[in-house]
């Protein structure tokens, strides 16, 4: 959910305190209950509050994929949120219903149904929402794709200045569309820093390679 602060040490202290034990407690967290934690100050623990705050207003993509729906990455959760639009469509929808997004297979499509069908789930979803986390698709998720890379197939590689889901989403809202792995197909793979074997591999077939600076040139 790219909640500023809460990298994996603040996680550990969160747990080793006994104030997460799952993850809808994330967001009954207090900034008192924060500031008691080692080497953590008024300043960082209302700044922690204020992230957790923040992601309550993600994008229904950025949610599906903070699940950690096996097989689910960020691509194929951006486009389960553009066809099923909520989480309550989502979470009951069955294979039949799965098979017809692009990129889900029958074994994709049982690990979802599987997945939602999972008590555990069910409790998580229900904490989530008493929470006030955002379980609809955003304005910005369903718009027409159409614009300059209409048609093109992007790969995402490296460290980047923002998320890897804003770039997703200014791709699939110019028309382009973006998948896991380099192929013959691709006609950009956008890298930034310490990008490994998906460049290694693009140089390999040819596939033209953009950073950061050529990208927003395109866009624009």
């Amino acid at each position: 959910m790219d909640i500023e602060g809460m990298g994996e040490v603040m996680v550990g202290q969160l747990v080793d305190a006994g104030l997460v034990q799952h993850l809808g407690q994330i967001y009954e967290l207090t900034q008192g209950q924060v500031e008691e934690l080692e080497r953590m100050g008024e300043k960082s623990a209302s700044n922690l509050v204020e992230g957790i705050a923040t992601s309550r207003k993600r994008t229904l993509g950025r949610l599906i994929f903070a699940l950690g729906i096996p097989q689910v990455g960020s691509v194929l959760s951006e486009s389960l949120a553009r066809h099923f639009q909520s989480m309550e469509n989502l979470s009951k929808a069955t294979v039949a219903d799965l098979v017809q997004v692009k990129d889900v297979g029958g074994k994709v499509a049982e690990e979802i149904v599987a997945f939602f069908a999972e008590p555990s789930t069910r409790r998580l979803l229900q904490a989530l929402k008493q929470a006030g986390v955002n379980f609809q698709a955003l304005p910005a998720e369903l718009e027409v794709r159409g614009g300059v890379f209409s048609g093109k197939k992007f790969v995402i590689t490296g460290t980047l200045s923002q998320p890897r889901e804003e770039f997703i989403r200014r791709i699939q809202s110019q028309g382009g569309s973006v998948a896991g792995s380099v192929s013959a197909k691709t006609d950009y793979v956008l890298a930034g820093e310490e990008a490994g074997s998906k460049l290694e591999k693009a140089r390999t077939l040819g596939v033209r390679v953009i950073s950061e600076k050529e990208f927003e040139k395109l866009v624009g």
